[in-house]
């Protein structure tokens, strides 16, 4: 079984189905109110456990009823949460409006996912890493600098990526989104799912 440390954000998810989102200044009263797990990390955790990985979240819930669910949920899919955090702040949370198009519009209050204490990360430097920019980017880069097995980054959201993270990335996740906004990204060098002429690779995602 394939081991994958996941850094990331995990986020409760708080999702109004409504048949239309309002406009600046309007209420809509017809919403329909959900509670699901969410955020990039946790999300992406669920999906490698779900395909056979064994998969480690490393991130951070808050001192709440919300962090019970969220490492429930996890838990279930089969992901080991031992290496979860309980920082000071809330759970982090995504306010999502989706009307019956399924256009959406988000709000996310981060809370506990930029307290990840970096020294408090105990674990095997060779097991792969899938990692996304939801997190504090000092937390991000020192997972990379002691990684000495696969690290892998979602550039979402997308940022500027420091020297420790284009040094030590070996596989890049990128919409061209991110490749805008990243300064120093160079699109020649890399190509979809084949190998750059630095080692390292870089695929297109949706």
């Amino acid at each position: 079984m394939p081991r994958l440390d996941v850094l990331g954000a995990i986020n409760q998810d708080v999702v109004a189905r409504v048949e239309r989102a309002p406009r600046p200044g309007e209420t809509v009263a017809d919403g329909i109110l959900t509670h699901q797990p969410g955020g990039k990390g946790a999300n992406q955790a669920t999906a490698a456990a779900r395909l056979g990985a064994s998969v480690r979240m490393l991130g951070a819930v808050g001192p709440d009823a919300a962090a019970n669910q969220m490492r429930a949920a996890l838990a279930d899919a089969g992901v080991d949460v031992s290496a979860v955090q309980t920082a000071d702040e809330a759970t982090g949370t995504a306010l999502i409006v989706v009307d019956e198009t399924g256009e959406n519009s988000i709000v996310v209050c981060p809370g506990a996912n930029l307290q990840i204490d970096p020294e408090r990360i105990d674990r095997d430097p060779a097991v792969p890493v899938l990692a996304q920019l939801e997190v504090a980017p000092h937390v991000v880069d020192h997972v990379a600098r002691t990684s000495t097995g696969l690290f892998a980054l979602n550039v979402s959201p997308a940022r500027e990526l420091g020297p420790v993270l284009w040094d030590r990335v070996g596989l890049f996740i990128v919409n061209e989104g991110s490749t805008r906004t990243c300064r120093g990204w160079r699109p020649h060098r890399w190509s979809r799912s084949r190998s750059a002429p630095t080692g390292r690779c870089c695929c297109a995602a949706a």
